[in-house]
């Protein structure tokens, strides 16, 4: 049997709301020296900028801004993302990665799959037409187009012999260019998923919006990334929907050789739009990281870190 409809409504609500920028004004407290984590945080992002300031035909110069702002959230504590090798990650995820290239956004992965996944092996799994994929690169700038990418996953629980049906659908697209420094992208993922045990059906679908765009130039890092997820789920007369948006702001400064921030700020926010039912801020709270570099501008700067809520 399914699991209680509540319980169950109210895990794939978890695991579905991850991403974009939030509306809600958070309040920040004073600066404060960062954790070890925080500190982490802080040089994962470093070196995620560090990375992507160097252009070739194979891939575009902000590589990890796309998927950047969940990463670092999830880092922080806040809802994380799956990867393709996330335990428990459907087939049909998988199967989308794989036929994608790298620049695949992180965030178009839908988490509301790994609650929805039984424990059995697929008893089918469509990876999308290779002819929905359009990559175009030259010397300088580069993109990659994604029109109704379908994935369609059928999973049986070898043991319950309960059914998962899910699809996915990704449009959107990523570019860049190597003189400007510019990367950015607009996506959208839609997954509706039916789940059947004996007479009892479950039924769910999420949304994610994606967008943002940053530059990587002569010493600066500038932009703002937004990524915005909703769901709903329904079972036995029972409905909830939540949704979650997250965002990154950027404005640093750095030093090319060797790379790392002088000065500036990365704000990192994740914000409930619309909690479960029954949910509270204590139980879901609006989270702010405000990471801020410090010194003379001429060396690698100091981190301090504000939280917000």
């Amino acid at each position: 049997m399914l699991k209680h409809p509540l319980a169950g409504l109210a895990t794939i609500l978890v695991l579905s709301a991850c991403g974009g920028a939030g509306s809600k004004q958070l309040t920040y407290a004073p600066s404060q020296a960062p954790t070890a984590q925080e500190q982490a945080v802080a040089d994962q992002a470093q070196a995620a900028f560090g990375a992507s300031r160097t252009f070739t035909p194979a891939s575009e110069p902000t590589t990890a801004s796309p998927g950047l702002a969940d990463q670092l959230v999830a880092s922080l504590g806040g809802e994380p993302l799956p990867t393709a090798s996330a335990a428990g990650l459907a087939p049909a995820t998988a199967a989308l990665l794989a036929s994608l290239p790298d620049a695949m956004p992180a965030q178009a992965r839908p988490a509301v799959v790994r609650s929805m996944a039984p424990a059995g092996p697929p008893a089918a799994v469509t990876a999308p037409d290779p002819a929905c994929i359009t990559t175009t690169v030259s010397a300088t700038v580069g993109s990659v187009v994604w029109s109704g990418c379908l994935v369609h996953d059928v999973q049986t629980d070898p043991v319950t012999l309960d059914v998962t049906d899910v699809t996915v659908r990704v449009d959107g697209r990523v570019d860049w260019n190597g003189t400007t420094g510019v990367t950015s992208w607009n996506v959208a993922e839609s997954l509706a998923m039916t789940m059947t045990s004996g007479p009892d059906v479950m039924t769910g679908s999420a949304t994610i919006g994606l967008s943002g765009a940053i530059t990587i130039k002569d010493g600066q890092i500038k932009g703002s990334t937004a990524s915005n997820v909703s769901s709903t789920a329904s079972f036995m007369g029972y409905s909830a929907t939540a949704a979650m948006r997250t965002s990154m702001v950027v404005d640093l400064a750095y030093l090319p050789e060797p790379f790392c921030v002088t000065t500036g700020t990365l704000t990192l926010e994740q914000v409930w739009t619309r909690r479960p039912a029954g949910a509270t801020a204590a139980n879901y709270p609006d989270q702010g990281w405000k990471l801020t570099w410090t010194g003379d501008g001429i060396t690698c700067g100091q981190v301090s870190v504000a939280h917000g809520q």
